[in-house]
């Protein structure tokens, strides 16, 4: 099945695989993007430190934590930045000057730490074991940050999910309407008695190729395509720096787009010489 047989249907296939994987890469790049407001949330906290009270306490309890494995800052919150937190989390206009002393440390995973390195309950125990007694408080649970992250991060995923899915159908049937054209090679295949899988086979390999070619084109040119929008919504960041910046996470739907390509394509032409078959079997 060659490119030029129909190349309406097949430059049909190279834009649905190109839509398919800019849609993934659109995708990965929300997730990339609000994955930083995921993470500060799973990675911070907040102690209140109960006892030793004075300075004392507070430089105990922040040394502790310091010293913690996993525990890349450990900063006593001040009144400022207890202002801003209650404008940010509760949406609250609070004057920093009317707060009472606060008692507040500010703690924060390091990057590299797992998510569970952490729990509020552990770093009680280890305060616990210098002689402070202290509560560790998470972010609220409302934070309209973070759930308007989660809540874009999942509709991006689902409607590339759902996008490309869609687009394997059509590539499905363009391949299909292309292995239709090939009766006369499954009518003689049956007339001389071949198997049915035999005249499947062939149509598949050659649907298959086309579409694998068909994927290859729609994902370089999706690449390019992001490449180009990347330099275009961030102009101050280099483009080595965007280049370097790519993980195999952000390069794995291109590379999976002409493979999948391949297998819908090669399901429609079987779908098709199946029927092909049945009809030559019939009035043979």
């Amino acid at each position: 099945m060659r490119p030029g047989a129909d190349r309406t249907l097949f430059w049909t296939m190279v834009v649905a695989c190109f839509t398919a994987a800019l849609a993934c890469l659109g995708a990965r790049a929300v997730d990339r993007a609000t994955s930083g407001v995921l993470r500060d949330r799973e990675g911070y906290m907040i102690v209140r430190v109960i006892a030793p009270e004075g300075e004392d306490g507070m430089n105990r309890a922040a040394t502790a934590l310091i010293g913690m494995t996993d525990i890349a800052q450990a900063q006593v919150m001040s009144a400022g930045r207890a202002a801003e937190l209650l404008r940010t989390w509760a949406g609250a206009a609070v004057n920093q000057d009317d707060l009472p002393p606060l008692r507040l440390i500010e703690v924060t995973l390091a990057d590299d730490a797992p998510a569970s390195a952490r729990s509020e309950r552990e770093i009680v125990a280890g305060l616990a074991d210098v002689g402070v007694t202290a509560e560790a408080i998470g972010p609220p649970a409302d934070d309209g940050r973070v759930a308007d992250a989660a809540r874009l991060r999942s509709t991006s995923y689902l409607g590339a999910g759902a996008l490309s899915a869609v687009m394997a159908l059509i590539v499905l049937m363009a391949a299909r309407s292309l292995a239709m054209r090939r009766r006369d090679l499954v009518t003689v295949l049956a007339d001389l008695g071949a198997p049915r899988s035999d005249a499947g086979l062939k149509l598949s390999d050659e649907a298959g190729a086309a579409a694998f070619l068909a994927g290859a084109i729609g994902a370089a040119a999706a690449g390019a395509a992001g490449f180009f929008f990347a330099g275009f919504a961030f102009p101050d960041v280099p483009q080595s720096s965007v280049l370097t910046s790519l993980t195999a996470g952000d390069i794995a739907p291109l590379i999976a787009a002409p493979f999948a390509a391949a297998f819908a394509a090669g399901l429609g032409a079987r779908l098709a010489s199946e029927a092909l078959y049945a009809r030559a079997s019939r009035f043979g």
